[in-house]
């Protein structure tokens, strides 16, 4: 049995090899990813395989833990053109924040490999030109607190084994051409505090369930195709302070409730079908500056006099 000194620098040669190796191996994964791409943009000076006996943690982008493992991967207005699909996600077991957004030429589906990430706790792929629908692995990243997949072309419903996902603090899915309805599930996001699920073709009704996004302070609903009543239930979420529901198919009354919100800032009912009269009580709401209601069929007075 070896001494305990000679143990201590075997166990220590085997930490460094190990960290080596997977230093490696996210430098092999980053090269052949570039080299897949029709265009690298802003990638071209930084990540080459001149570099590759070099630090990667000193690539533009990148950032690393003590053990030189990649934790953050930012690509933003980088003007690059291609796809994901060769990109090894599995190579980046310590990754926790990619910021991949602003890349109008980034084109084609989120490949399902992204559930791999599993220590991942933002994951931005925002205005690029993604298309298909989002994977359902999205669900395996069990850290996140951040998806933000807004301003692509993604089709199809949201899966609802996302809205399982009961770390998120912010899920961001407007403007894209997302079907379907908002799955009673939603209420299982309880960390929530913003959702946008602005600029698609999401149908139904407001589930009366999102009442248990309790800690929720801006909704974005803006632009769909959203009917039936606006929910009694909002006006239990007492840390609201934006709501958008501008833009669909909504009836009914305005709920009372929602003149109680008592972080209330701004509400935007534009452009739907809402009748009945609108309730005094909005200028009561010392905190809300900003209110449109304008194209609606409101019986009576359709403005209120702010406090």
């Amino acid at each position: 049995m070896p001494s305990s000194p000679l143990l201590f620098f075997l166990l220590l040669l085997c930490f460094f090899c190990t960290q080596l190796s997977c230093t490696e191996t996210e430098v092999q994964a980053l090269l052949a990813w570039r080299s897949s791409l029709k265009d690298p943009g802003c990638l071209t000076q930084s990540w080459t395989s001149n570099n590759i006996s070099t630090d990667p943690c000193q690539w533009d982008g990148i950032k690393c833990n003590e053990a030189e493992s990649i934790t953050s991967l930012s690509i933003v207005f980088c003007q690059i053109d291609g796809t994901l699909d060769k990109f090894n996600f599995s190579s980046f077991p310590n990754l926790t924040e990619l910021w991949m957004d602003h890349n109008e030429n980034l084109h084609g589906g989120i490949p399902k490999e992204i559930g791999t990430l599993h220590n991942l706790q933002y994951l931005c792929l925002s205005f690029n030109n993604l298309v298909g629908e989002i994977p359902v692995t999205i669900s395996n990243l069990s850290n996140l607190e951040e998806l933000d997949l807004s301003g692509n072309h993604l089709t199809g419903a949201i899966p609802s084994a996302i809205l399982n996902m009961s770390g998120l603090h912010s899920l961001i899915l407007g403007s894209n051409n997302l079907t379907g309805q908002i799955p009673k599930t939603i209420g299982n996001l309880f960390n929530l505090e913003e959702l946008d699920l602005s600029g698609n073709y999401i149908n139904g009704a407001i589930p009366r369930e999102i009442e248990h996004l309790n800690k929720l302070t801006r909704l974005y609903l803006y632009e769909n195709e959203l009917s039936g009543q606006i929910p009694l239930e909002i006006g239990n979420m007492t840390e609201l302070q934006i709501v958008d529901l501008a833009d669909n198919k909504l009836q009914g009354n305005i709920p009372a409730t929602i003149a109680q919100l008592p972080n209330l800032s701004a509400l935007d009912l534009e452009n739907n079908q809402l009748n009945g009269t609108v309730t005094p009580y909005l200028g009561n709401n010392s905190n809300l500056v900003e209110i449109s209601l304008s194209n609606n069929d409101f019986v009576g007075m359709t403005y209120v006099i702010l406090a």
